[in-house]
């Protein structure tokens, strides 16, 4: 089930422009211009500047509504899906 909920983060967040850069306890995935993401088995986490700036569930439509909400794009959501 987790499996399946993390692959669709992921294509969500590679269609969305964000590149796969490395592995470890995370996935990290990084856009230029933008905030890194990481993909945990619990969590997602974005990440600037800063540091990390939100932890959200790991849950694909929590993922999608934050990004809308914060306006970090307007969400492409392939229809495989």
């Amino acid at each position: 089930m987790k499996g399946d909920e993390v692959q669709r983060i992921v294509d969500f967040v590679r269609a969305n422009g964000w590149e796969y850069d490395n592995k470890d306890e995370y996935m990290h995935f990084y856009k230029k211009d933008s905030v890194g993401i990481d993909i945990g088995e619990d969590e997602v986490v974005f990440i600037d500047d800063t540091g990390d700036f939100a932890h959200i569930p790991l849950n694909f439509y929590a993922v999608v509504g934050f990004v809308y909400v914060k306006r970090l794009l307007l969400p492409v959501i392939p229809d495989n899906i």
